[in-house]
């Protein structure tokens, strides 16, 4: 936009779109700049963050410069996605028309993988083709932000498509960009945000129902985050810790998410009370197991694996030597971890396949 009464400046207008905890969106704020970077990003969300705004899971965001440390410094357990549609657009913008099908169809093999490391895999072999050596700046587009790529492959498909695109806010932008473009330039920051104000406002009439799909995206949101505690300032951690939130080790982090708990029965049990590492997902099969009562094949699967990894939370997970390893460490463990996952997913996600004899407990078994 243009915008000025005498020396004319061509600004851009920044938007921020939330889903919330119940599936339903709304427009955080927006904001007017002739600049961009970490320093005026950090302020963005410092101000967000005032306005009550204590926690965000994830943060899908188009490659804007200097967001990724403006994240980690006011919302630091973030997790940071990049709009892959944006990559997509950027990854082709000189890529040549007989090539983009061909060129659509390898990336598309690229954010479609199974997994990170089969999408790097992809990636390699892209850059490796006559295809990606013609378009060699493909690859170093996608390695420079791919921290901001990974993230989605911890979602099964169907929530993918929640994440890895800024759909919700591209829609929004569209219906502001038919009330703004007649206009060549406008007086003043204020004549914007007005005008823009009154669009969103028309533009926003109809969001009265939940995100596609947010009732299974959050059943794995639960799994990746847990409840989310109740947000305490970070003076009281550092504080507590006697260091800056930034500096602590994974061991550390850990700390403050460890509570104590307690399972009891209405009648006599043996009581037992050196359980020193355990994590939310194994207290099921932990009461079922000192309760005596039957259990399902995946909660023996539990247990079993509890004796490998005893805790695992989205943070991290300790190992049966006590050593905090973080999810996207690549050794022993790994293969066990991705068979938790797939078996989360199949109960969680895939109800048409889902595998009852290995969920449920038949009777006399």
């Amino acid at each position: 936009m243009r915008v000025g009464p005498d020396t004319i400046t061509p600004k851009a207008l920044y938007l921020a779109l939330a889903v919330k905890a119940d599936g339903s969106r709304e427009v955080l704020g927006m904001w007017l700049s002739d600049n961009e970077g970490a320093a005026y990003w950090t302020s963005v969300f410092n101000e967000i963050r005032a306005r009550g705004c204590s926690d965000i899971l994830i943060a899908v965001t188009d490659g804007l410069k200097g967001m990724t440390k403006a994240i980690e410094t006011v919302y630091p357990k973030t997790m940071h996605q990049t709009c892959i549609v944006h990559l997509l657009r950027n990854s082709t913008a000189f890529v040549s028309y007989k090539d983009l099908k061909q060129v659509m169809k390898e990336l598309k093999g690229i954010y479609g993988a199974d997994n990170a490391e089969e999408a790097k895999n992809r990636l390699e072999d892209f850059a490796e083709s006559d295809l990606g050596k013609r378009y060699s700046v493909i690859k170093q587009m996608w390695l420079s932000q791919w921290d901001q790529v990974v993230p989605l492959f911890n979602f099964p498909p169907e929530v993918r498509k929640l994440i890895y695109t800024t759909n919700s806010i591209e829609a929004l932008n569209r219906s502001i960009r038919k009330v703004i473009k007649t206009r060549t330039m406008f007086p003043t920051d204020d004549s914007v945000y007005k005008l823009v104000y009154l669009a969103i406002k028309n533009a926003t009439k109809d969001w009265s129902k939940s995100v596609f799909r947010w009732r299974q995206a959050m059943l794995q949101f639960v799994v990746m985050f847990g409840d989310h505690q109740p947000k305490l300032e970070d003076s009281f951690y550092e504080l507590l810790y006697g260091k800056s939130l930034n500096s602590l080790s994974l061991k550390e982090l850990q700390k403050k998410y460890t509570v104590p708990f307690i399972i009891w029965a209405n009648y006599d049990i043996d009581a037992k009370s050196d359980v020193e590492n355990v994590s939310a997902n194994y207290l099921s099969s932990l009461m079922l197991q000192q309760t005596n009562l039957k259990m399902s094949r995946y909660n023996e699967f539990l247990l079993n694996m509890r004796n490998e990894v005893p805790a695992l939370n989205a943070n991290g997970y300790v190992d049966k030597d006590g050593k905090n390893h973080e999810l996207s460490e690549n050794n022993e463990y790994t293969k066990l971890i991705t068979q938790y996952q797939y078996l989360q997913y199949n109960s969680l996600m895939d109800k048409k396949h889902v595998s009852t004899d290995l969920f449920s407990v038949k009777d006399g078994k």
